[in-house]
């Protein structure tokens, strides 16, 4: 066990180091001028030169990233071996440290990717056990065509989408004009239902009630979602100052989450009929075990290490994915933030944002790896 871990340690380690040592050198042939960013447009040369020699970029490329690199580093080498906290170094356009722009900007997201995730497995692994469970019947062709359609949109086009409905045309109260067309649908169908099926009655009523209510129901009005089109966590109220506005996380969330949803309500589906058609639920069928018990202990938990292999990196990829998603709704976090330090060519947020994201995209994929064992008792962590 130690010794996975001290493995996945140092492929992490060197996986950190490759992904910023990247994002560094493609910096160094941008031709924008750091100095001129910190000082102004109408900063005199002196002042540049000042300024270039504070921050080490008089030096040459290979010294400013074995300079990052020590600041980077927790080890103190100064005056004697110790330990430090890391210097990711301060932002080229407002000034701040980038610790304290990463403080503000990574719970947000993170509280997003929590959400998102949590809002894809639960609906997901739902959707896809109803599926397994009702294989090539109406609600599984319905729900898994549901899911491909949910994979096929992209998230830029979904939250645009998202948006404009949720956000700005059901906003409000608004009328149900097409009510009449869908309670004529109905009708249709329960009426051809009838002609074929004598013995219930009881669907004519229904058929002739949904009928005339078509003629009342697109006089009525719906109160509208309430949701804003954009926003962040916290609001700014003039009066009484930031306030916290948990409504602005549904539209986000949504967006942000069908993807996944889709992909594991289907990666569920396909497990679980696997899982089914195997040699050890047949011995458990033939030892008189319930279906509910044979499905719940034996079927489902082994059933969801893909799932919990694809929600691993559908969380660690969410943080970085979300930034057109942030940009968007106009939600305050780190993708919002990458966004548009990319746009400023602020080098040290840009490095401080890739260096998170990797480091948490290397510790899911370790945490995930511990879980195996735990859901699937085929799959056991060695000790050596």
């Amino acid at each position: 066990m130690l010794r996975f871990i001290t493995q996945k340690f140092f492929y992490g380690l060197s996986l950190l180091l490759g992904v910023l040592s990247l994002v560094f050198f493609l910096f160094s042939i941008n031709p924008a001028d750091p100095a001129r960013m910190l000082g102004g447009q109408f900063t005199d040369q002196a002042s540049l030169e000042a300024i270039r020699a504070k921050y080490g970029l008089d030096k040459s490329v290979w010294e400013q990233y074995f300079l990052y690199l020590k600041r980077l580093s927790p080890v103190q080498m100064d005056g004697g071996i110790g330990l430090k906290a890391p210097d990711l170094g301060m932002s080229y356009s407002s000034g701040r440290p980038v610790m304290d722009i990463l403080a503000e900007t990574i719970p947000n997201s993170l509280l997003l990717a929590v959400c998102s995730i949590g809002l894809a497995l639960i609906l997901g692994v739902v959707i896809g056990i109803v599926a397994a469970l009702n294989k090539d019947l109406w609600l599984d062709r319905l729900l898994i065509g549901l899911s491909a359609l949910g994979m096929a949109g992209p998230s830029f086009f979904v939250g645009m989408l998202v948006s404009w409905l949720f956000g700005f045309t059901w906003s409000q109260q608004f009328p149900l004009p097409w009510a009449f067309c869908l309670l004529l649908l109905v009708f249709g169908l329960l009426y051809s239902r009838i002609k074929k099926s004598k013995q219930k009655p009881w669907l004519y009523g229904i058929a002739c009630l949904a009928f005339i209510l078509s003629f009342f129901v697109p006089a009525l009005y719906i109160p509208g979602t309430q949701l804003s089109m954009s926003g962040s966590l916290y609001e700014i109220d003039p009066f009484e100052g930031p306030q916290l506005a948990l409504s602005n996380l549904l539209l986000p969330m949504l967006t942000l989450g069908v993807r996944p949803l889709s992909v594991i309500a289907q990666l569920t589906r396909n497990s679980l009929l696997d899982i089914l058609s195997s040699d050890y639920i047949r011995t458990a069928k033939s030892k008189g075990l319930s279906k509910a018990r044979i499905i719940w202990r034996h079927a489902i938990p082994p059933a969801l290490n893909p799932v919990i292999t694809a929600a691993s990196g559908w969380f660690a990829g969410m943080l970085a994915g979300a930034v057109f998603v942030e940009f968007i709704f106009g939600w305050r976090g780190l993708g919002l933030e990458l966004f548009e330090a990319l746009q400023r060519e602020d080098q040290p947020i840009v490095m401080g944002s890739v260096l998170f994201f990797a480091a948490f995209f290397v510790l899911v994929n370790i945490l995930v790896d511990i879980i195996y064992a735990w859901l699937d008792p085929r799959i056991r962590l060695k000790k050596v």
